[in-house]
């Protein structure tokens, strides 16, 4: 299937080539609404480029939105970008993204109060017990964002301001002790329109919860900032050091799964080293997706899908505070085979969609 996947990828991008370095005799006019950029840059393009093939429509689409070509790059007429109001339904720093533990880098174990947007997704199993299967992200008092593979298994509640699951409340060595966790029934789940459970690994691998009620902020239940602000969003990650958290795989022979939660510090890597490791494994990697790891034995695993890839941001403000870059999507059969980074869904590419399912 993944071979049928990456012919398909193939043939859309070589079809869009014919398309836009055809010989046009009379390029499109743009209207007031609409700029002549590149065509990577129009998202109308980019969503057309990443379906399994092109129809009539779609070939037509691209012809007519053609506007101009230039050092044989193609220009399309392109909607011009209407600035959100993220801040109406999303919260920023100080309000988010902050936790107050120090630690030293390449530590195990998280702290007990940190990264208090960890969220745990539970559905019942085969033998009619909750069981936590996928980690979250919470995003504010009353959504979480995960990937959508892990929405497969029906998810019915969330568990918030856990540390460890065999103990509640939960205290540590040093005598600190968090707060009994929260258990909350979801009430609807938005997945991605472009996801396809029918395919192993794809792209769009994002979902939106809802909860059934707010939850209360503690210093245990925090939410995690998004990429909001026009530079965070425009970042070039590679080689910057990001993390991962969560209550995922520990050994992967016996998938034996952490009892507490736990963090890894990871390297964003270039794209275009990771579209050449997974083009091994016949798996196209795009623009939505980002990349870490790929040191031995340092990586996110089973468990951790849909939980926080993030980056701890130092500038433009007074407080460090830490920004959500991507959600674990899938990665190296073995969890932290040497130079295979795992693959993420790169949140700022879905901020619009995002933004646009909330209420």
């Amino acid at each position: 299937m993944l071979k049928i996947m990456k012919l398909n990828a193939c043939l859309v991008l070589l079809t869009i080539c014919q398309i836009i370095h055809t010989v046009n005799s009379k390029f499109a006019t743009c209207t007031s609404n609409e700029s002549c950029i590149p065509f990577p840059m129009c998202d109308a393009v980019n969503k057309i480029r990443d379906k399994q093939r092109l129809s009539a429509e779609d070939d037509k689409y691209l012809k007519s939105i053609h506007c101009k070509t230039e050092n044989r790059l193609a220009y399309a007429c392109c909607a011009n970008k209407v600035k959100v109001n993220f801040e109406s339904k999303l919260p920023k720093s100080p309000k988010c993204g902050i936790q107050f533990s120090n630690r030293i880098i390449g530590g195990e174990i998280a702290n007990i109060d940190e990264y208090p947007w960890t969220v745990q997704i539970q559905h019942i199993n085969e033998n009619n017990s909750t069981e936590s299967f996928c980690g979250g992200t919470l995003i504010n008092e009353s959504y979480v964002l995960t990937a959508a593979h892990c929405t497969k298994l029906k998810p019915f509640q969330v568990r918030l301001g856990d540390w460890d699951i065999g103990t509640n409340p939960d205290c540590d060595e040093d005598g600190r002790c968090n707060d009994p966790y929260v258990e909350i029934p979801i009430e609807n789940i938005t997945v991605h329109e472009n996801y396809n459970f029918s395919i192993e690994i794809q792209c769009n691998d994002i979902a939106l919860i809802k909860l059934q009620r707010n939850v209360t902020l503690s210093d245990f239940i925090k939410p995690i900032c998004l990429p909001i602000d026009e530079h965070v969003q425009n970042m070039n990650l590679t080689d910057h050091y990001v993390e991962v958290a969560g209550f995922g795989c520990t050994n992967v022979e016996n998938q034996t799964m952490s009892v507490r939660k736990k963090w890894v510090g990871l390297r964003i890597s270039p794209q275009s080293y990771c579209k050449k490791v997974y083009a091994r494994r016949n798996v196209v990697i795009n623009s939505k997706q980002i990349c870490a790891g790929g040191e031995e034995g340092r990586d996110s695993c089973n468990g951790d899908s849909g939980g926080a890839l993030m980056k701890q941001i130092t500038k433009q403000r007074k407080i460090p505070y830490y920004s959500l870059v991507g959600l674990v999507s899938f990665g190296p059969n073995k969890c932290g085979t040497k130079d295979y980074p795992a693959v993420y869904t790169r949140i700022s590419e879905f901020m619009d969609w995002i933004f646009n399912n909330m209420d």
